[in-house]
């Protein structure tokens, strides 16, 4: 039988594109492997890194981080074993102490606790290093003072005046204290809270204006008494804050009306009519809360000012006055302002 000559034209026509497309078959298999080794190694490394970024700071060396019965050996697990035989017999204390000696703190704590073991409970904490946690004991089991304590060690002075405000419920004098920690944590409002209730008037004048919270003693002047005693003691100046903070509100007209009775002088009574003069309602408010005898101080005291208020502040308050049926100091008003009570109308009418 005769063997047919090999066509090598033929062979290379079939065989080149079989042996690349081999070759690129070869390549992708080593490929893909490579590239799995690789990330492999990679995601170790990886892992390792973040497992060491997330570990957390070493705990004391007495504290275990949880109370795992499995972590035990066999010893600790006899004295694990006896410690829950000696709660069946109600010895808390004794039971306690064994957790404790396996460093099961938070058993020891919280067996300790259920059964109003405070002290002993808060002198593992405290034997731990952490007062503050102490404290928080202290403080949801109703012991204040002690929880008070314990956080002004830990510089935790916003907690430390919480608990002292519960104290001040029996002795009003702890909101003094309570006062001091409140400041020392930055909280002014807080402060002058606690002080208002103690009724420390000049403390909370003098934090008020240090601070410049002029809406709080705005609400603390309220009170007639506390006006009565302090608003003598303001500067000009700090009557004119005090007025700018107040709103524009019947209420707030009432108010100005009651400081002016309190404090009637030259800053006080021109701070409030110039306040005022932008609403006749609230003018009228203000007046009405005076009786004749401080209508006539006022138009009196006005004409020996420095600087007497502007024409169109007089007018205002003058067309209250008319409205509430008091002629004769609304004339006096208008006098003040240059113009005459029975022309006022046409006056007004062409903008003068």
């Amino acid at each position: 039988m005769k063997i047919p000559i090999l066509d090598l034209g033929v062979l290379a026509k079939f065989l080149l594109p079989a042996t690349i497309l081999a070759g690129i078959i070869v390549y992708i298999f080593l490929r893909s492997i490579v590239v799995f080794f690789w990330q492999a190694t990679h995601s170790t490394k990886v892992q390792k890194k973040v497992g060491e970024l997330r570990k957390p700071k070493a705990a004391p060396v007495a504290v275990r981080k949880t109370d795992l019965f499995a972590q035990l050996n066999s010893q600790q697990k006899k004295i694990y074993l006896r410690a829950k035989e000696l709660i069946e017999l109600q010895q808390f204390q004794d039971a306690a102490k064994l957790f404790e000696s396996i460093n099961f703190q938070r058993k020891a704590i919280d067996l300790l606790e259920s059964h109003g073991l405070i002290e002993e409970a808060c002198a593992i904490l405290l034997r731990m290093g952490v007062p503050y946690r102490a404290a928080v004991v202290y403080e949801r089991n109703g012991q204040y003072l002690k929880a008070s304590e314990f956080f002004l060690k830990d510089g935790k002075y916003e907690q430390a005046a919480r608990c002292l405000e519960r104290m001040a419920e029996k002795d009003f004098h702890f909101y003094r204290k309570a006062g001091e920690c409140y400041l020392k944590a930055g909280l002014v409002e807080s402060a002058l809270t606690v002080l208002s209730r103690l009724d420390a008037s000049q403390d909370v004048l003098r934090l008020s204006l240090e601070h410049e919270r002029y809406d709080f003693l705005q609400r603390y002047l309220d009170l007639p008494f506390h006006a009565q005693a302090l608003l003598p003691q303001l500067t000009p100046a700090q009557v004119q804050n005090l007025v700018n903070i107040v709103a524009l509100t019947p209420q707030g007209a009432l108010s100005l009306a009651h400081w002016t009775m309190y404090r009637p002088d030259e800053a006080m009574v021109l701070a409030a009519l110039f306040k005022l003069h932008v609403s006749k309602d609230l003018a009228q408010v203000f007046w009405s809360r005076l009786d004749d005898g401080f209508s006539d101080f006022i138009c009196g005291l006005l004409p020996t000012v420095p600087k007497m208020p502007a024409a169109e502040i007089l007018q205002r308050h003058a067309e209250a006055l008319d409205g509430l049926g008091r002629p004769v100091h609304a004339q006096r008003l208008w006098s003040l302002a240059g113009l005459n009570g029975d022309t006022r109308k046409t006056t007004l009418a062409i903008g003068l």
